[in-house]
């Protein structure tokens, strides 16, 4: 962590060179600065083990359906429609559409639909993995019922939560997520570097299952992939980078040379596309105000993707051989969120204090309500703000982020905000004042100093009577 510096030498927080790395958008920070997002990831995973059965049903009848037959006279093998016959019980049969078993959908609609107001990304995300499973699936209509009732809920909660002229997600077409450009060759580079070797792991899973069949399709893909790594590899110096190609090339010689030996699940290879779909959606749509809170989307998607992975690399420790090759790729997935245990450490090592006999604080406390308004600078971490929440008091615009990703219309209320600080009408800020149902306007140096409107302090002592003040502080009584 010493040596963990930005490009001008100033310190840097969190390791990574990908954009919005100091947000901590990939480290074990997330989770402290959003604590609903594991327990959502939790009530996901519950939902995933409620629909996995029909998926795993329709693999089962795929494999052996894709399975060349062999005629009853002759012997041979009839490599006749497989794929057609899988195409058509997915898509032209009674099991296509028919529900198997009604309950786990009915519960999965509840479970995501109830969450959709705790963490929506989660659900988004969920609904993404839920739409390829029911596109490769049997039994479409149970995901039908499952979705019917997540979007029921999810709309009651939203009209019952925010405005009705307000929704959580629109839709817009944003491709490349927090890569340079959309361009598939900015892409490729922004999620290798993001990732590291652990894509190159889950095409491992595609490899062993060509070379069961096809060594040189396998070798094919071993090629494209080795030459994707070297293209996109980031700035990591040669000695590591040839490190790195060297153990994928082993990786991967293993997996073609000793297929047979190896019983990697027949699922796994299968479970790549639907969980990777929450990858997808985050590089092409943006749903949200801002497209950084697509990151959740991804961080659920490896999650998923490490069922395939942990397949793979266990069957690796079952062999002296594999077995160095396995502990290596396991340190190399691992070893980033093993140093990010340091960011934590210091992290805890800091403290914030406050002054609890603050005279703004001892002020809010015991001469306002409970329930007054107050108008502040829109940044509450600081200054007078903050002092005002502490007293338990609520502020009229505060910090955008939280409220604005939640899909409520705060354009108007930061509207009011810079029509009443920067008011020339005493009339006018009185009337406007009032009917936005502010109790309490707050001045300090925030509001001064104010890139969003010119501040008219004066108009303020004409047209209300100091409540507090202290330095410089005051605090108008509007009613």
């Amino acid at each position: 962590m010493a040596n963990n510096l930005n490009a001008d030498g100033t310190y840097r927080e969190h390791i990574g060179n990908t954009l919005h790395e100091d947000w901590g958008l990939w480290a074990q920070k997330v989770y402290i600065n959003q604590r609903h997002l594991a327990f959502a990831y939790g009530l996901f995973i519950i939902v995933l083990f409620l629909m996995i059965p029909f998926f795993v049903e329709t693999v089962e009848y795929a494999v052996k359906s894709l399975q060349p037959a062999k005629s009853e006279k002759s012997g041979l093998k009839n490599n006749k429609k497989p794929f057609g016959d899988y195409i058509k019980i997915i898509l032209f049969s009674r099991q296509a559409w028919a529900v198997r078993s009604i309950l786990p959908c009915v519960l999965s609609g509840i479970i995501l639909g109830l969450m959709a107001y705790w963490n929506g990304a989660v659900v988004i995300a969920g609904i993404s993995v839920l739409f390829i499973m029911a596109a490769l699936s049997m039994h479409k209509l149970g995901y039908l019922v499952t979705a019917i009732i997540t979007f029921a809920l999810s709309v009651f909660q939203t009209r019952f939560f925010t405005a009705s002229n307000t929704g959580v997600v629109s839709v817009k077409f944003n491709p490349g997520f927090l890569a340079e450009s959309g361009s598939l060759k900015d892409i490729a580079a922004y999620y290798i570097e993001l990732l590291g070797v652990f894509p190159f792991i889950l095409t491992g899973v595609f490899i062993f299952h060509c070379a069961r069949k096809s060594r040189h399709a396998a070798v094919i893909i071993l090629v494209i992939s080795l030459l994707l790594l070297i293209l996109f590899i980031p700035s990591i110096g040669i000695f590591r980078a040839f490190l790195i190609i060297l153990l994928l090339v082993l990786f991967y010689a293993a997996l073609i040379y000793r297929s047979t030996n190896l019983k990697v699940c027949r699922i796994s290879s299968w479970l790549i596309p639907v969980f990777a779909a929450p990858v997808v959606l985050a590089t092409t749509l943006q749903l949200t105000p801002d497209v950084t809170v697509n990151h959740k989307y991804i961080i659920l998607a490896v999650i998923l993707l490490n069922i395939p992975v942990s397949d793979l690399l266990t069957e690796f420790f079952k062999s002296g051989t594999t077995f160095i090759v396995s502990v290596c790729l396991i340190f190399l997935l691992t070893c980033t969120g093993l140093v990010d245990m340091i960011t934590l450490y210091n992290l805890d090592r800091n403290s914030v204090s406050y002054n609890l006999k603050d005279e703004l604080l001892l002020w809010a406390m015991n001469e306002t309500r409970p329930d007054d308004i107050f108008l502040t600078h829109y940044m509450t971490h600081y200054g007078a703000p903050m002092t005002i929440m502490l007293a338990g008091r609520s502020v009229y615009n505060g910090y955008p982020y939280f409220t604005i990703t939640a899909g409520y219309d705060i354009a108007h209320r930061e509207e009011c905000m810079k029509k009443i600080y920067s008011a020339a009408d005493e009339n006018e800020l009185r009337n406007l004042a009032i009917s936005e149902g502010i109790d309490y306007i707050v001045i300090e140096d925030q509001n001064r100093n104010a890139a969003e409107y010119k501040l008219n302090e004066e108009i303020f002592y004409k047209t209300f009577g100091v409540a507090f003040q202290n330095g410089s502080i005051t605090i108008f009584k509007v009613r």
